[in-house]
């Protein structure tokens, strides 16, 4: 007798995986032939998606198929802030790159650190690094020069500089030398009261 036999087919199903290299976001699908492909948002803390490899499909295609995050190395703006001294920096560096904070300078204070902490490798993300500083501590003489109310005192940079009362039998006070300016400047002085001979 005649026949036909009718070839009978099943959709192959197709399996794609997203590999996060690195990076977090990946997953997998079984799709059928010819499905649109949606691919997973991925990430990866310094570093910048760049695309897939093999470049993605917009739709499924057959086998097994693994596309895998391509990423570039992120570069991030870093500041480093003397906040009212010298010294400040600033510059685009690559996420991991080795990071070491410039030297910073005060008149009349002592550095004491950078807010917030620098890390030995550049973080992933922009940051501005402000030093910390603490007015410095002089000592400060008024030398009476064979008088009496002389003193030596410990005083913080930029505080108001009042000099004592001195007196010397038989002398009259002129003054300080160096003049006494009206705050404290920067490291240890010493003012000397300058005496003129009373008639």
């Amino acid at each position: 007798n005649n026949m036909t036999c009718t070839a009978q087919w099943a959709e192959n199903t197709n399996n794609v995986v997203f590999s996060a290299n690195g990076g977090s976001g990946g997953s997998s699908a079984t799709l059928p032939l010819g499905t649109p492909i949606t691919p997973p948002q991925m990430t990866r803390p310094g570093y910048i998606f760049i695309g897939w490899n093999p470049a993605l499909p917009s739709a499924a295609v057959d086998g097994f198929n693994t596309y895998t995050a391509q990423w570039s190395t992120g570069k991030y703006q870093i500041t480093f802030d003397a906040n009212g001294g010298t010294g400040s920096t600033s510059a685009l560096m690559a996420y991991g790159a080795v990071l070491s904070a410039p030297a910073v300078s005060r008149a009349g204070y002592t550095f004491t650190g950078w807010s917030p902490a620098v890390p030995s490798t550049v973080p992933s993300a922009s940051t501005t690094y402000t030093a910390q500083w603490t007015r410095s501590q002089v000592q400060i003489t008024f030398d009476a020069n064979g008088g009496t109310g002389g003193k030596v005192v410990m005083m913080s940079y930029g505080d108001a500089l009042v000099p004592p009362a001195v007196t010397r039998a038989g002398y009259v006070f002129t003054g300080w030398s160096p003049a006494v300016p009206t705050t404290v400047v920067e490291g240890n002085r010493t003012y000397t009261a300058q005496w003129l001979l009373a008639d």
